[in-house]
């Protein structure tokens, strides 16, 4: 399948003036949370038509990051994204997640391995997952080996 058109975003970063951050109080860390309001400037296209295929490769890769960051930056902006792409009646929707999800074993993970999240990246983007599962019109499609990029 050829693409004729591609498109890609980045959510606006803390210093942008498209993000009004969230403060965390102990520890005064800005987070930018996804916004609503930027979902036409990821989604609308010049011509009118419809995207077909949406891939969020967004998310948290830092370590040792507060919990408040990884559901901002990983958990949130999935659905955040994936319930537009739904909305819109995209064709498909590719979430990129982590092999850190899956049990560690020195060999490559599989979709059917044992969930065992090692990581808190894991953890959120694992969350992600299950989460968009319960969309409606989002149909989750797997392969057969999954391996991290970590």
């Amino acid at each position: 399948m050829q693409a004729e058109n591609v498109s890609f975003t980045n959510p606006p970063p803390p210093q942008s003036p498209d993000c009004v951050p969230t403060v965390n109080k102990a520890t005064n860390a800005k987070i930018c949370p996804p916004r609503v309001e930027s979902l036409p400037r990821i989604f609308d296209r010049a011509d009118g038509k419809q995207w077909d295929y949406v891939f969020n490769c967004g998310g948290e890769t830092r370590y040792s990051q507060e919990d408040e960051v990884y559901k901002l930056r990983s958990l949130d902006l999935s659905l955040t994204v994936g319930r537009e792409a739904a909305k819109r009646g995209v064709k498909c929707f590719i979430e990129l997640s982590t092999g850190m999800v899956y049990k560690p074993d020195s060999s490559p993970s599989k979709e059917q391995d044992k969930l065992k999240p090692w990581s808190k990246i894991a953890v959120y983007k694992l969350q992600a997952e299950e989460e968009l599962a319960k969309i409606e019109g989002y149909v989750r499609k797997t392969g057969e080996t999954v391996q991290s990029l970590y």
